[in-house]
């Protein structure tokens, strides 16, 4: 895990003026009150940050007392054999902490998504990029010479008892997933709009060994996160907090 130390007052908390042109440039990722999802099969905005563990009530106390808000129980994903807790970034994006379901295996033949079950350090495992046409985002993936999986439809029950359900390319099973998954919601609430408020997405920016080989996939779906050059594959998020900037990896 990053570390959690407080980074001061955020650029945003300056003004707009204050930000520098790559952030500038990558906040247009970003889903806006005034404007609405920026979506599309070829463009799209950041839909949620995974952030993996082996132990979903620890890595939810660590939350907690790092960000000032505690994350809450989203639901059980049925045949993956993961529990999930989330945490609004604001209107349209969310931080969702995925673990095992102590209570239910994966389907078998079929381990549990994100390394869960390899007990990794709790980490930013993933990204995902949220479109309006699944399929269509995918083909352009495809021509870019980025194969992001099948698409396949998923759905879970909510505290309340409604169900939730949605179409995506189907997530990594190991490893730091450097280019996003896809996902397109059903009508209905998003989660970021049914989970605790408080936080903010500041910043993400995206290490690999070969950043041209990610950024190389990026223009398909307009997708403009910085990608640095770094000794593994890694993801960075800074949130905006009550408890200060906390940064996660």
């Amino acid at each position: 895990m990053c570390s959690g130390r407080e980074r001061g007052p955020s650029r945003s908390a300056l003004g707009p003026d204050s930000a520098s042109p790559s952030e500038r440039t990558w906040r247009s990722a970003l889903p806006t009150d005034r404007c609405g999802p920026r979506v599309g099969y070829g463009s799209g905005v950041i839909d949620h940050l995974v952030f993996a563990t082996s132990d979903l009530g620890r890595a939810v106390d660590d939350v907690a007392a790092r960000c000032g808000v505690r994350p809450t129980i989203g639901g059980n994903h049925v045949g993956w054999g993961t529990r999930n807790a989330l945490l609004s970034l604001g209107p349209s994006v969310y931080f969702e902490v995925i673990g095992p379901d102590e209570d239910a295996l994966p389907t078998v033949g079929r381990g549990r998504p994100f390394g869960i079950d390899e007990q990794h350090p709790d980490r930013l495992a993933a990204w995902a990029w949220r479109v309006d046409d699944v399929d269509r985002a995918r083909a352009r993936l495809l021509e870019a010479g980025h194969d992001p999986g099948p698409v396949m439809a998923m759905d879970r029950e909510r505290p309340d008892g409604s169900r939730i359900g949605w179409r995506l390319t189907v997530p990594p099973m190991d490893g730091v997933a450097v280019v996003p998954f896809l996902i397109q919601w059903e009508p209905g609430v998003h989660p970021a709009e049914a989970s605790p408020a408080g936080c903010r997405l500041e910043s993400l920016r995206v290490e690999h060994p070969r950043p041209s080989d990610v950024a190389a996939a990026f223009p398909a779906l307009d997708i403009d996160v910085p990608v640095e050059r770094g000794i593994t594959p890694r993801l960075l998020a800074t949130l905006a907090t009550p408890n200060g900037d906390q940064e996660f990896c």
